[in-house]
């Protein structure tokens, strides 16, 4: 309880001076008298009511006392506080990201994310208005200022895990924009938001974040990748250990529900650890798996794709420099020149399942749908390329198969051609804020690009740039067959085949949705694990395998404690506390007390 006036106890005084006006009433004088006769009766009735007056007159004190009482605990104005919302309008983020999945003692952190919400909307008067925003990789608002309760619980019972990693930042921006100016509160549900980040943000109302989960054990699997040998396939697996304690696991590599490999490895605490693993058996997609009962499952799982294993035929168009021929050639790849026609426009024979283009120089209107290799890239194009100029900052790469055996370090560039359009690219070799080497769609058919002309660089006389340029058409070569692996819900661009009539999307043989084939944007599924695309030809049924699996950031089960936010950055210890006045309780009790009073009085004036 607190009070709203506290400096209203000084009318307490006034109590003694009640107590006072009873100290000082009038005395009575004792006198001596002729006879009693006359007073026996009088003596007899105040015998026999002498506990009832005494009764009436300390009675009448005590109603004073506590009228007095009351109706300076009524000007204090009380109030309690509670668990609830005090605001008009309460904005309501919730987490549908993967971690969310995680296992608790009482359920997933989601479903008791769920429960928390559901028990603030019940707390809720009928004037409070409710916006929710579900916080995926675009927040989405899913209802807004809605007052009936009855809906915002249907609402939360369909609410669904997106996987996606979720836009945190993104999200707040979204609910204060929702509150502007009005009185609002912020609280968001997730399992791992810091302080620190909400911190860095601008602030215009309170901000409560409900981080859910306890259980930190947890064994992810980071990375898996294949490569072929010689006569087999070798692979790489890299598994994180959240856990205070050293653990060993069994890893399993199998295809198609057959088992190739498995093995024992011991994982240090808090350490990335390494596992290389021979002698695969050729298949065309493997599936590495972590046998830990954690409380994280959806990281115990990833998906490698070897490709085709016949060596692609190349198809080079363009001015393509001859130190870009010979390195191909070096690893066994054949390379065909393609001309020009009358109307000055390269012709490409009739697209085969294994052809990649190599184009140097080549108009992207020109540009064949199969993969590309890409050098020299013209201005303007899908992927809006500026003019050339001069960089300023060394060339940086990120870790990716494509750089495997390559020293990106060693090499130099002068200049590069700018590019403006990279949202279906992922850039692999940087120079500062520029591109210098990507990979990704185009079109919906696998691209590398290389944004610069091979004489401003050095990169020929480097022995690691053969190995660059085989690793890029290997990357060509598996994405022909595989379409790869995905973030989950993502949409990106598909290219069927000319004679494709139906197309559709099977998991464990079981159909799951017809595609639009006028429609080159595909928005896959949702959950993680290995799909396939299945599409109906002339020719029969057209198969290739994808992958959905979790973002690097969703594959770890970290929790951070709850903390509440107040618009200068400060721990607001009262939010999620609503405030409710019960002075008008008093007020109600110290009227109460007075009619007794008055009818008290009044007997006793009638008994006079």
């Amino acid at each position: 309880m607190g009070f709203l006036s506290p400096f209203s106890f000084l009318f307490l005084s006034t109590v003694a001076v009640l107590i006072s006006f009873y100290f000082f009433k009038k005395q009575f004088d004792r006198q001596t008298i002729s006879s009693i006769y006359l007073w026996n009766q009088t003596v007899k009735d105040f015998e026999t009511n002498r506990w009832h007056n005494k009764l009436k007159t300390n009675f009448l004190l005590f109603l004073q006392l506590l009228f007095m009482i009351a109706l300076v605990f009524a000007l204090a104005r009380p109030y309690v506080t509670s668990e609830g919302i005090n605001s008009d309008h309460l904005v309501i983020i919730v987490d549908t990201s993967a971690t969310m999945a995680a296992a608790e003692e009482n359920g997933t952190r989601f479903e008791l994310a769920k429960e928390a919400v559901e028990k603030i909307v019940n707390s809720l008067n009928n004037e409070q208005v409710v916006t929710v925003i579900e916080a995926g990789r675009i927040p989405e608002l899913l209802t807004v200022k809605e007052t009936d309760q009855g809906k915002i619980k249907r609402l939360l019972d369909e609410l669904s895990m997106s996987y996606e990693e979720a836009d945190i930042k993104e999200s707040v921006k979204l609910a204060q924009s929702m509150l502007h100016s009005a009185s609002g509160e912020i609280h968001l549900f997730s399992d791992s938001v810091q302080k620190e980040m909400m911190q860095k943000l601008t602030l215009s109302h309170s901000i409560t974040v409900h981080n859910f989960g306890t259980n930190n054990r947890n064994i992810s699997l980071q990375s898996f990748g294949v490569k072929a040998e010689s006569d087999s396939v070798s692979g790489v697996v890299t598994i994180l250990n959240e856990e205070k304690s050293s653990k060993t696991v069994s890893l399993t590599i199998s295809s198609d529900e057959k088992k190739l490999k498995e093995l024992s490895v011991e994982l240090p605490p808090n350490e990335v650890t390494v596992v290389r693993i021979n002698d695969l058996a050729k298949e065309a997609v493997y599936e590495a798996v972590i046998a830990e009962k954690d409380g994280y499952q959806l990281d115990n799982r990833k998906y490698a794709f070897l490709g085709k294993q016949e060596a692609p035929t190349v198809y080079a168009a363009g001015n393509v420099n001859s130190f870009v021929i010979k390195a191909l050639q070096a690893f066994g790849t054949e390379v065909v020149s393609v001309s020009k026609n009358g109307a000055d426009r390269y012709v490409f024979s009739e697209e085969e399942e294994g052809s990649i283009y190599l184009l140097s120089g080549v108009p992207a209107e020109q540009w064949p749908s199969g993969p590309k290799l890409i050098f020299s890239p013209t201005e303007g194009g899908p992927l809006k390329i500026e003019s050339k100029k001069e960089l300023s900052v060394t060339l940086s790469g990120k870790s990716d198969p494509l750089l495997d055996y390559v020293d990106v370090n060693s090499f130099y560039l002068a200049k590069s051609y700018p590019i403006r359009e990279s949202a279906h690219l992922q850039s692999i070799i940087t120079s500062g804020d520029e591109t210098i080497v990507a990979k990704g769609t185009s079109a919906g058919a696998p691209l590398v690009l290389y944004s610069f002309d091979m004489e401003d660089s050095d990169w020929p006389l480097h022995p690691s740039f053969p190995v660059l340029l085989n690793n890029s058409i290997t990357y060509l070569a598996e994405h022909q067959q595989a379409l790869g692996t995905f973030l989950p819900g993502k949409s990106e661009e598909v290219t069927y085949s000319s004679s494709t009539s139906e197309a559709f999307i099977t998991r464990d043989g079981e159909k799951l949705m017809e595609i639009n084939l006028s429609d080159r944007s595909l928005t896959l599924p949702k959950q993680p694990g290995l799909y396939e695309l299945q599409e109906e030809t002339k020719s029969g049924t057209l198969s290739r395998y994808f992958a959905v699996e979790l973002s690097n950031n969703e594959r770890t089960a970290r929790v951070e404690p709850s903390f509440s936010l107040s618009i200068n950055h400060e721990e607001n210890s009262s939010a999620g506390f609503s405030q409710q006045d019960i002075w008008h309780w008093f007020a109600v009790l110290a009227l109460i007390v007075l009619f007794i009073e008055w009818e008290v009085y009044r007997y006793g004036i009638r008994g006079r």
